[in-house]
């Protein structure tokens, strides 16, 4: 469904706050197709990190990015 999903609407569709919202990517479709969990298969891209910092919020952590060097951002580019 290429529906947008807002987040009032979910909010009040489950009476309840949205705590974060992860972005949409073609490399999550990717590692499904392969079946690949997406943060081990693309663990620097945007939707892998905001999972990586909800799953850190919910346990009382800080979640930060490791630094990614321009042969690494290279190499995921091309994932």
């Amino acid at each position: 469904c290429d529906l947008p999903i807002y987040k009032e609407e979910v909010e009040n569709t489950l009476d309840s706050s949205v705590i974060s919202i992860v972005p949409e990517s073609e490399k999550v479709k990717e590692a499904l197709a392969y079946e690949v969990p997406f943060v081990l298969e693309y663990p620097d891209s945007p939707p892998s990190i905001k999972i990586k910092k909800l799953a850190a919020n919910l346990i009382g952590l800080r979640y930060i990015p490791r630094e990614q060097g321009l042969l690494s951002k290279i190499v995921n580019y091309f994932k």
